[in-house]
């Protein structure tokens, strides 16, 4: 099986709370059963500093965006699962485009919780996966004639 695991942070490279220690310690797990999983974080500077080896496997140019994003890859430490890392675009946008959704309801207590059907402690660990498939929707919309729109995919 092919998995694709995103998450805002990853033990040992970046580490505010829970999710990390998740994020770091299952792709690992997931690897031993022999699936090709691999994590895609963002390219915080201390990330960086932190992956020994890394790559530019993608370079993107998008629409609405005054720079390209560049996706790098190298390897989660102290494991064989490939962690992709995707530069910190917004830092250096002066206008980033938005056509996300702000949504509202019986159980948003102070922020969107994403889906509206459960509460938000049942909802908040499904960010993820709420929103890769906007995120790649996105980029296949706005990705320029002849990019490599395949390849990446899993």
């Amino acid at each position: 099986m092919k998995i694709l695991f995103a998450s805002a942070e990853a033990h040992p490279l970046i580490k505010t709370g829970g999710l990390a220690d998740v994020a770091g310690s299952l792709p690992r797990a997931i690897r031993n059963q022999r699936h090709d999983i691999r994590l895609v974080i963002p390219a915080y500077q201390s990330v960086l500093k932190q992956v020994e080896k890394y790559c530019l496997v993608a370079h993107l140019e998008l629409k609405g965006l005054t720079q390209p994003v560049r996706i790098l890859a190298g390897r989660l430490p102290g494991s064989t699962v490939t962690v992709y890392l995707v530069e910190e675009f917004l830092e250096n946008t002066t206008a980033p485009p938005y056509e996300g959704e702000v949504t509202y309801g019986d159980r948003a207590e102070h922020c969107w919780n994403g889906d509206h059907t459960q509460p938000n402690a049942i909802s908040r660990l499904r960010y993820h996966q709420m929103f890769i498939p906007k995120f790649v929707d996105r980029m296949l919309k706005t990705a320029p004639a002849g990019a490599d729109l395949t390849s990446w995919r899993y």
